[in-house]
């Protein structure tokens, strides 16, 4: 009895263009002009519908990851707020409630503060 592998049939599966968009996370007027600009993997036509293949998608995909500059990724630094007191001299950093399950008390941070 002849075996067949279950991933050369996942690997070939058509998909239709929602699956495509959650894939890439994509438009479908995007995927559409990157295919017409030759920059996407070509759709397969279904008589009125059309599919694109999983596997070439995918490809596509991590074609896109690995081609990216590699870049250190370090946390944001973030200062805390600080705040006058009724003397006008700058005080200690405001804090929020604590850190859930952590009992440290969080800064108040404005997103204005924050430095990439």
């Amino acid at each position: 009895m002849a075996s067949i592998d279950v991933r050369d049939l996942i690997e070939d599966d058509l998909i239709d263009l929602s699956e495509v968009e959650k894939i890439t996370s994509l438009s479908g007027k995007h995927i559409y002009a990157l295919e017409r600009a030759g920059r996407f993997p070509k759709r397969v036509k279904l008589g009125r519908r059309s599919a694109w293949v999983k596997r070439e998608v995918y490809a596509w995909v991590r074609d896109k990851v690995l081609s990216r500059p590699v870049v250190a990724t370090y946390p944001p630094l973030i200062r805390p707020r600080r705040h006058n007191t009724s003397s006008g001299t700058t005080g200690e950093a405001k804090t929020s409630r604590l850190h859930e399950g952590r009992g440290q008390p969080r800064p108040n941070i404005q997103r204005d503060e924050v430095t990439l």
